[in-house]
């Protein structure tokens, strides 16, 4: 999927937490006992109340969990019946997204100075990411899109990364944010040919887009503790 304007911006910590407003003096909780920052960047953030980020420099990052959109595989074959997809295309395709993932966070947390490590310890954020809901337009089942006739969609598709930060010696969350990409026309005015390469270039993209905006975030929230920003409240 390919970088574009989100609905969610995923600039983690104080970059989307700066600039928040209090709507309400009754806070949003999760059962999990964090609480949801109402920011003009980003519509789902919960933090843990009185943690900070400050301090981490080194990142263990968990194996992503991908999940399609519900009922994708049917709906797809449905519309495609000389094109369907079976199970096997949708394993390969959540094992090269995790790959994909992986190699974008880790090229883009390195390139902003965080050391990456596989180890709990003093100053390791544990971060978990997942795709939810992954919507591929075009998939190009047998890697022959272009052989047997031209794929035309408008756009690569639309996922949410669901993403949780946990310091790592003691497991505790401290940090919850949802970000959806969705390429879908993405200022073309006409469908665009799409085939295996062009959504694996999109969806590296995407990734890199992500671990940026985290690196990015992380630096941000150097100094910041939780508990001196206001939260959202229910209306």
């Amino acid at each position: 999927m390919k970088t574009i304007p989100t609905y969610i911006t995923i600039i983690v910590i104080a970059a989307l937490l700066a600039g928040c407003e209090t709507t309400s003096s009754v806070p949003q909780v999760s059962d999990d006992g964090l609480v949801r920052i109402k920011s003009k960047r980003a519509e789902v953030v919960y933090v843990q109340p009185g943690a900070s980020l400050d301090g981490y420099d080194k990142i263990m990052l968990a194996e992503p969990q991908i999940s399609f959109r519900k009922n994708w595989k049917s709906d797809w074959n449905m519309d495609n019946p000389m094109r369907r997809v079976d199970d096997r295309y949708m394993i390969e395709a959540v094992a090269t997204g995790q790959r994909l993932l992986l190699e974008e966070f880790e090229r883009t947390l390195t390139k902003k100075g965080f050391t990456i490590v596989d180890q709990p310890g003093t100053g390791v954020l544990t971060v978990k990411p997942a795709i939810i809901d992954l919507d591929i337009f075009a998939p190009d089942v047998n890697n022959t899109a272009g052989m047997w006739g031209q794929t035309y969609a408008n756009g690569s598709g639309r996922a949410t990364l669901f993403l949780e930060l946990f310091d790592s010696s003691s497991n505790q969350l401290l940090v919850r944010v949802m970000d959806t990409k969705d390429n879908e026309n993405d200022g073309y005015t006409w469908r665009v040919q799409r085939n295996r390469a062009t959504n694996i270039a999109d969806a590296r993209s995407a990734f890199a887009s992500w671990g940026t905006d985290l690196a990015n975030g992380l630096i941000q929230a150097q100094g910041v503790t939780f508990a001196d920003l206001p939260v959202a409240g229910d209306n």
